[in-house]
């Protein structure tokens, strides 16, 4: 088992990841596709997006567009 696998636990206006203690890491919000969510991560918001075979989040840092891979399980 991966450490830093996350996992996916429904919430009101989407999901909730969290760690194997669960610790909330990262805040999903739905939108009207199923591959894209509102993502926050603490104080950084971005995108969470379903690329290829993986989830990414997506955010900008210093003007510069970070894509994070996340391990994921739904």
């Amino acid at each position: 088992m991966n450490p830093n696998q996350l996992f996916a636990i429904p919430a009101a206006t989407g999901f909730k990841l969290v760690d194997s203690k669960l610790n909330v890491v990262i805040e999903l919000k739905a939108t009207s596709s199923d591959a894209v969510f509102i993502a926050n991560k603490g104080e950084i918001i971005g995108a969470f997006i379903e690329k290829g075979n993986g989830w990414y989040f997506e955010f900008y840092q210093n003007k510069k567009l970070i894509s994070e891979r996340v391990d994921v399980k739904f």
